[in-house]
């Protein structure tokens, strides 16, 4: 079976994150100075892909409590009406 929690499946973020963190850190550290918009750029979308990422699985897996399992209101209430009539 595969390892759905192995190291390697978050090697690709981790590496966005330092990404970000490094773009953030330019950005801090050259106070004073003209910064380029590039940097503020890649340190917004690196955080926000990795925050898309872990925060949208804790909501589908802890306040949505997704499951795939569960039948959905098609199977149950199967009537064979295509929408409901009004």
């Amino acid at each position: 079976m595969k390892n759905n929690n192995s190291p390697l499946r978050h090697l690709p973020w981790l590496v966005l994150a330092i990404i970000g963190a490094c773009a953030l850190g330019v950005v801090a550290l050259r106070r004073g100075e003209a910064i380029n918009a590039l940097w503020i750029v890649v340190a917004a979308v690196a955080i926000y892909l990795v925050a898309y990422r872990y925060y949208s699985l804790f909501i589908a897996n802890n306040v949505m409590q997704l499951d795939a399992r569960r039948a959905t209101p098609a199977v149950l209430n199967n009537d064979g009406l295509d929408c409901p009539h009004q």
